[in-house]
C-alpha cells in the first residue's frame, strides 16, 4: 500500500479515479442534483458489500455508512474472507465529500491491517471533524487487498445524501 503523505493532496487517489482531473476553486460542498445510483458500486443503506468471480481469491468488501460520531463524520471499512484463505488483509478507506463540480474530494482516509469479520480492532476507520450544519452527500471507498493471496480489485462504495456535515 501507499503511504498517504507521499502524495500531494495528503491522501492517495482512490484506485481507478483520475488524480489528475483538474478540480475547480470556486466549487463548494453541497448534494448532488440527482439521486445517486442503485448499482452495486454505489448504493445507499447501511452496508455495502461487493463480491465477484474472478481469477484468484474473492473478498467480500464493505463500506459502513458514513454517521455522525461526537461532531465527526466517520465511516468504517471491513472485509470477509470469501473465497480467500488468509486471516489479514489490508484495509484502506476514503471518507469523500462531494462538490458542485460534479467530483469527490477526499477528507479523511485511513489503511489498516484487519481480520476479516468486522468488529471492535478489525476496521478501517476514516473520521473528519464537521466544520457546518449544511446537507453534503458523503460517500465511503474501501478497497481490500488480502495478505499473501491474490484477490480481486473490486471496491465497496456507500453514499449518503444530505448529511447535515460539512468539511471545506
Amino acid at each position: 500500500m501507499t503511504n498517504p503523505l507521499d502524495h500531494p493532496a495528503g491522501f492517495p487517489p482512490v484506485p481507478g479515479v483520475d488524480p489528475e482531473r483538474e478540480l475547480d476553486p470556486d466549487a463548494v460542498p453541497g448534494s448532488k442534483p440527482n439521486p445517486p445510483s442503485r448499482d452495486k458500486t454505489e448504493t445507499q443503506g447501511n452496508i455495502n458489500e461487493w463480491e465477484t468471480t474472478a481469477i484468484g481469491c474473492t473478498p467480500v468488501t464493505r463500506a459502513h455508512r458514513p454517521h455522525l460520531s461526537s461532531g465527526d463524520i466517520s465511516a468504517h471499512g471491513t472485509w470477509d474472507k470469501g473465497s480467500c484463505t488468509n486471516n489479514y488483509a489490508s484495509v484502506e478507506i476514503w471518507l469523500q465529500e462531494w462538490y458542485t463540480d460534479g467530483t469527490w474530494r477526499t477528507k479523511a482516509y485511513d489503511e489498516r491491517t484487519v481480520a476479516y469479520g468486522g468488529g471492535r480492532g478489525r476496521a478501517a476507520v476514516a473520521r473528519v471533524a464537521c466544520q457546518d450544519g449544511r446537507a453534503t452527500d458523503w460517500r465511503a471507498v474501501v478497497d481490500v487487498d488480502v495478505n499473501d493471496e491474490i484477490d480481486t480489485s473490486e471496491q465497496a462504495v456507500n453514499v449518503v445524501r444530505g448529511f447535515a456535515c460539512r468539511v471545506f
